[in-house]
């Protein structure tokens, strides 16, 4: 049985709530790992409170959001590369649904199309980071004379 639309709404509701499980920034060690386990079997408890659709494990839901994830990286990509190609002409056909636009922006704000998102390392007047490490550069300039 396939998931439906209501358990992809509510896995992605509950990996908004728990963004460790969307970027990987869970130390592989074992006590994040036992932590990992039991995100993802909350998740599931809550997913398959659904009655509509398939039931799974917190490990079979994972897996059912790594290919959701990798499915839609790769239509991106494909989309990227289409306007690459053609030098920044028309957009492509390729169609992404609300949901998919959702996902999409949960996973990389830059691919959907977020603007105005900073750089790393380049300084600008907006940047406080950078006026920051440039101060401290100058207070340790001062220092070696």
């Amino acid at each position: 049985m396939n998931v439906t639309m209501k358990q992809k709404e509510a896995l992605l509701n509950s990996l908004k709530r728990n963004p460790e499980l969307v970027t990987g920034m869970v130390d592989r060690k074992c006590e994040s790992r036992l932590k990992l386990a039991k995100l993802w079997d909350e998740i599931a408890q809550g997913i398959n409170s659904i009655l509509d659709g398939p039931q799974k494990s917190g490990k079979e839901w994972a897996k059912t959001w790594k290919d959701m994830k990798s499915y839609i990286l790769k239509k991106e990509a494909k989309r990227r590369s289409y306007v690459q190609g053609t030098g920044d002409g028309p957009p492509p056909k390729i169609a992404f649904s609300p949901f998919e636009e959702e996902m999409l922006q949960l996973l990389t704000p830059e691919a959907a199309g977020l603007e105005n998102i900073p750089e790393g390392g380049i300084y600008t007047e907006e940047n406080p980071i950078s006026e920051d490490i440039i101060q401290v550069e100058n207070i340790e300039a001062e220092q070696d004379m």
